[in-house]
C-alpha cells in the first residue's frame, strides 16, 4: 500500500487519513450505525442532514426545501442526479413503467467517465449521451455548440433528460458557465408532456471555493499573496454560478473526506 502520509507522496486528490476520520471509522465498526431509520442512526443521520444544510447555504439555496445525502463517490452522485432527472422529465410513472424514451444527456466531452456508468445503470443507455465540444483554450463547454445541439433536439421534439456541467475538471480545472446553460434551458424547453431538463453540476473538486463567498478579498485577513487572491476571486465567481443548478455533487473525501449529493428541491426519487 502507498503511504499517503509520506511528505513525498503527490497523488491526485488522495488526502492522508486524519485522526478524526480514523476515530470515526473505528466507531462505526463498534456501533454499526444504520441510516435506514432514525432510531438506528441517531446522530449519524443528523450529521447527514446538517451537512446538506451547510452546503445548501453555501450555494445560496433555501435549506428548508433543499436536501442531500451521502453516497459513494462521483459515480453515486452522477447516478442520483440522473435518477432525479429521469423522474422529473419522464414523470413519476416512469418509476413503475421504466424508461421508454430516448431522452438525451448533454455533457462536456471533458466530463467524467462515470456518465457512462449512470446512463447504463438507469437503463437510459450510453448511446443517449451527447458529448458537447469544449473550448480549446479553457476546456470549458462550448456554449455555441451546446445551443446548436439543443436547438436541433428542440426542433425534432427529442427531450433532454439532463445537462451536466463540469465544475472543475481534474487536470485543467475547467468550470462550465452554469448561468448560460440555465438560460439555454429556458430558451429551448422540452416538448409538451415532459418536464424541464435537469441541470446537474459535477462540483467534486470545486465546491470548496464556495467557502470564500463571505471572505473579504480586499481586507484579506488571512494574508494571501496577490497571486492566490486572484485565483480565489476568479474561482469563487465561477463556482458561484452553481446556484442556478438543480443539484450538485460535492466530494468531501477529496477535500473534506466524504461525498454528498445535494438537490435544490429534495424529494424521493
Amino acid at each position: 500500500m502507498s503511504n499517503w502520509n509520506h511528505p513525498l507522496s503527490m497523488p491526485n486528490v488522495i488526502p492522508p487519513a486524519n485522526i478524526a476520520s480514523m476515530t470515526a471509522a473505528m466507531l462505526t465498526e463498534i456501533f454499526s450505525p444504520n441510516i435506514i431509520e432514525g432510531e438506528y442512526a441517531w446522530n449519524v443521520e443528523l450529521a447527514e442532514l446538517e451537512s446538506a444544510v451547510m452546503v445548501a447555504r453555501l450555494l445560496g439555496w433555501d435549506p428548508a426545501v433543499a436536501g442531500g445525502l451521502c453516497t459513494f463517490d462521483g459515480s453515486g452522485c452522477y447516478f442520483y442526479g440522473l435518477k432525479y432527472a429521469l423522474t422529473r422529465v419522464l414523470g413519476k410513472d416512469s418509476r413503475l413503467t421504466g424508461i421508454r424514451t430516448d431522452g438525451k444527456v448533454l455533457v462536456s466531452q471533458q466530463g467524467h467517465y462515470c456518465k457512462m456508468n449512470s446512463t447504463d445503470w438507469t437503463g437510459l443507455g450510453m448511446n443517449n449521451i451527447v458529448n458537447i465540444e469544449t473550448d480549446d483554450k479553457t476546456n470549458c463547454i462550448d456554449i455555441e455548440y451546446l445551443e446548436e445541439v439543443m436547438e436541433e433536439l428542440y426542433t425534432v421534439g427529442t427531450p433532454i433528460i439532463s445537462i451536466i456541467c463540469t465544475m472543475g475538471s481534474t487536470d485543467a480545472f475547467a468550470v462550465d458557465p452554469v448561468k448560460m446553460v440555465r438560460e439555454l434551458i429556458e430558451k429551448y424547453p422540452n416538448p409538451t408532456g415532459f418536464g424541464q431538463p435537469f441541470l446537474y453540476c459535477d462540483a467534486f473538486i470545486s465546491w470548496a471555493w464556495l467557502c470564500f463567498k463571505s471572505y473579504d478579498i480586499e481586507k484579506n485577513p488571512m494574508q494571501f499573496s496577490p497571486r492566490v487572491k486572484t485565483a480565489i476571486k476568479a474561482n469563487m465567481q465561477a463556482v458561484k454560478q452553481m446556484e442556478y443548478a438543480d443539484a450538485i455533487g460535492c466530494d468531501f473525501h477529496k477535500v473534506g473526506w466524504s461525498v454528498m449529493k445535494v438537490s435544490k428541491q429534495y424529494w424521493a426519487a
